[in-house]
């Protein structure tokens, strides 16, 4: 059964691309209300301020649903061409470590590194112009941003994951100009 393309709202375009199948937009959502769900249950038992679960639960929405949208097609073709608006949003992005740093006041180092690691290995990924290159390069600086992550002091190891899901996101999901997937 094929699944019927949609058109985006231009306010969400930077989410989800100028139209995309409903099964992405069911799955992006999905994606981000597991999470934060999950990511939920886990922060309850250290006892933080209901605002810092609320800041944190919309951060973590954020970033995993963030990873599926980004991997689509629709959202990749969207930024194709647009180098002014892909370096807009991976500026904007400094606000999920920013806020994270609100949520877990104890890391602040280690905010910093996953804000400046990701955003510099992004900027990389994206200056290249071979998609393979790209993709390979992108691999690669997930493994070493995640292996040098584990040198720096966390409150919570649930951190570790979420700067996994940050840079699935930018350097992997955004940064790589994949082909497109959608027939014609």
């Amino acid at each position: 059964m094929k699944d019927k393309e949609i058109i985006i709202p231009k306010f969400l375009r930077e989410l989800h691309g100028e139209k995309t199948r409903m099964s992405n937009l069911i799955l992006v959502y999905s994606a981000g209300l597991v999470a934060t769900v999950l990511f939920t249950m886990y922060l309850i038992p250290l006892k933080l301020q209901l605002w810092k679960l609320i800041l944190g639960g919309t951060i973590i929405f954020d970033i995993s649903g963030g990873v599926v949208a980004n991997l689509s097609t629709s959202t990749n073709q969207y930024f194709r061409d647009k180098k002014v608006q892909r370096y807009i949003f991976l500026a904007i992005h400094f606000l999920q470590p920013l806020g994270l740093y609100f949520v877990f006041s104890d890391s602040f180092a280690y905010f910093i590194f996953m804000f400046l690691f990701t955003i510099t290995a992004s900027l990389i990924v994206n200056s290249l112009k071979d998609t393979e290159r790209q993709q390979n390069f992108a691999s690669f600086f997930i493994v070493i941003g995640n292996i040098l992550s584990l040198f720096l002091e966390v409150e919570s190891l649930i951190i570790y994951l979420i700067a996994t899901l940050y840079m699935i996101k930018l350097i992997l999901g955004f940064s790589v100009r994949r082909p497109s997937f959608t027939k014609s």
